[in-house]
């Protein structure tokens, strides 16, 4: 059910990959900064969506997806999208930065950041679940989502001035 929300996510991703890697290509990288912000704003609208609808029906569409009628089932399966919608945003800026980075050619960092993700997610089924349980599996994607989007967000402030079109573009 979580994919429903996110599959919007993978489709700016990609859409922002070809945007700024044509922009960056075609020497005009001040278009990407434009780029990134409308694609931000396309996500802010998604989220503020997906939450209403979340909060909302998320025990029925739980029920309806799955077809479980168990209160358990249906409870864990709504607290999971309750945890993880919410956290959309700093989702979006990761999502969006790494690919704006890969559509410019800087390939290394997104590749780290998508490591340290996995390492996270790594670090939650080994250690932390087995520890904390179910409560755990709720908040690992929403923590490494925020754990990346500082790396990216870090590495995107050093790349800043190349879609500001303060710096001529790379053009290999």
């Amino acid at each position: 059910m979580q994919y429903l929300f996110f599959k919007q996510a993978l489709a700016l991703g990609t859409g922002i990959a070809t945007y700024s890697s044509q922009n960056y290509g075609a020497g005009q990288p001040a278009r990407i900064k434009k780029g990134i912000g409308t694609a931000l704003f396309l996500y802010a609208v998604w989220w503020a969506i997906a939450v209403v609808l979340v909060f909302l029906f998320a025990p029925g569409a739980v029920r309806l997806i799955t077809g479980s009628q168990n209160p358990a089932v249906i409870s864990k399966a709504a607290l999971y999208l309750k945890i993880s919608i919410p956290m959309i945003p700093p989702m979006a800026v990761l999502v969006i930065l790494r690919n704006v980075l890969q559509g410019m050619r800087h390939t290394l960092s997104p590749l780290v950041c998508s490591t340290l993700e996995l390492a996270g997610k790594a670090v939650f089924a080994l250690w932390l679940v087995p520890v904390w349980g179910y409560a755990a599996v709720c908040v690992c994607e929403p923590v490494t989502w925020v754990v990346c989007c500082i790396f990216i967000m870090g590495v995107s402030l050093v790349h800043k001035g190349e879609w500001k079109g303060q710096v001529k573009a790379r053009i290999a």
